[in-house]
């Protein structure tokens, strides 16, 4: 599909390394798309973040954010 050979899908838990995060091979981008939403997250979502950039330093992140109302 899309002439991609092969796609692979991992989820994960922001804050947690599994062992499928381990043992992907190498990135080139990484897509963050509204994931910046409970502030009580976002330590964990860098966390994470930084360690896929780590693990591949070439790696672009693209993310989006938006400035919700807070009641």
């Amino acid at each position: 599909m899309n002439n991609l050979p092969h796609l692979q899908v991992v989820g994960l838990t922001w804050g947690h390394v599994s062992w499928d995060l381990l043992a992907l091979p190498p990135q080139d981008i990484i897509l963050a798309s509204d994931v910046f939403f409970e502030p009580e997250d976002f330590e964990d979502i860098l966390a994470t973040i930084y360690f896929l950039m780590h693990k591949n330093p070439k790696v672009q992140l693209w993310s989006t954010y938006q400035v919700r109302r807070q009641c």
